[in-house]
């Protein structure tokens, strides 16, 4: 198979759709996936809520990319379903030039850990959260270009792949957990009470250190230590406290104990304001993408060893949504549902997911 290798620039060509927001009107907002999951459901973004002064919208068969996230294969081809959706300006969008390349190929490619890794290293900025990609670096990306039948042919071989592994909802299930919820405008200090147990280790004592893993997915042990083995005090955290990691915060790391163990102090822990509201809600809340947003901009710092921390007054003083405490009982229950099934639909689409990335990768192996 004879293969041409040409920039994106080449097949791509920046098609943006700019539209004026106004505070009276609504907009369904979207948002994209990393490692080539696709785009989710942020939900309604009413224009009195934001101060974006323009959103860009969104057409079927675009490719669209998020700029903060594009090293981690946050890219996309735009399905029928999220037609007329809207973005924001760090998410860019563009034309495939469909006398060139087929769309569905491009999508497959996208989608590639060669693409992936292509973008990591199209990345500038210091520090995890400031490794952006650009409009200039994403269209020098190099992608392959086999003839036009050679490109129906292998998306119509990985498209039925996909049909037939596709066996969960696991990414519909976070567009649920991880949206923006109605309610009561607060700051985090009205709903959460800082609590400190510092504790000197003792020799004879193990203690499970934990932390706190990206994207709400809850706490883990990191290691076991014992008391000889560490300097220092350790903080004890309770069941039912709310933890976060100050280091990645802008990742989403918040998470309820379910048990006891212990941190260092990056690792700021609170007492729920249980009257105020229930603490799934609130770990939802935590994980909306507006608050994420207020996170990021609080996070600060650029050195290696301090790079976007955020710190616990900074946290404390965010604004934050809280459903109504009429509605919180049904989005409780709702919440504790999902949280059960992902388990189960998560470990689901892992097995049958292996199967088209192998495909996906021997396919664009063989054209390099």
């Amino acid at each position: 198979m004879k293969v041409e290798w040409v920039p994106l620039g080449d097949v791509l060509r920046l098609d943006l759709d700019p539209v004026g927001v106004v505070a009276t009107e609504c907009y369904p907002s979207a948002g994209i996936l990393n490692r080539g999951r696709g785009l989710f459901d942020k939900g309604v973004l009413r224009g009195s809520q934001t101060s974006y002064s323009r959103l860009f919208r969104l057409s079927e068969g675009q490719v669209v990319y998020s700029k903060l996230f594009g090293w981690e294969g946050a890219v996309a081809l735009v399905p029928p379903e999220y037609d007329g959706y809207f973005v924001s300006s760090e998410f860019p969008t563009f034309t495939p030039e469909r006398d060139r390349v087929s769309p569905a190929f491009l999508e497959q490619y996208l989608k590639s850990t060669h693409f992936t890794d292509d973008m990591a290293r199209s990345t500038n900025g210091l520090g995890q959260r400031r490794q952006r990609v650009n409009v200039d670096a994403f269209l020098r990306i190099p992608v392959p270009l086999p003839s036009r039948q050679d490109q129906d042919r292998i998306a119509t071989h990985l498209g039925a792949v996909t049909t037939h592994t596709s066996s969960s909802r696991f990414d519909h299930l976070l567009g649920v957990t991880h949206r923006d919820w109605a309610g009561e405008e607060l700051v985090v200090l009205d709903v959460l009470e800082p609590v400190t147990r510092r504790e000197q280790p003792t020799a004879d004592t193990v203690y499970p250190m934990q932390g706190v893993k990206w994207y709400g997915e809850g706490l883990f042990t990191r290691e076991l230590r014992a008391g000889s083995e560490l300097t220092g005090v350790v903080y004890r955290i309770e069941p039912g406290d709310l933890v976060y990691n100050r280091l990645f915060a802008w990742k989403q790391s918040f998470a309820l104990a379910t048990a006891v163990g212990w941190a260092s102090n990056e690792f700021p822990t609170f007492r729920v304001k249980t009257d105020r509201v229930r603490p799934r809600v609130l770990l939802a809340a935590l994980l909306s993408p507006k608050f994420t947003a207020a996170g990021n901009a609080a996070s600060t710092g650029s050195t290696p060893t301090s790079r976007n921390r955020l710190k616990e007054r900074d946290f404390l003083g965010l604004p934050i949504t809280i459903p109504r405490q009429r509605e919180q009982a049904a989005i409780e229950a709702s919440l504790q549902v999902i949280d059960r099934i992902k388990p189960l639909a998560k470990r689901a689409e892992e097995l049958a997911g292996a199967v088209l990335p192998a495909a996906r990768n021997e396919i664009f192996s063989a054209m390099r």
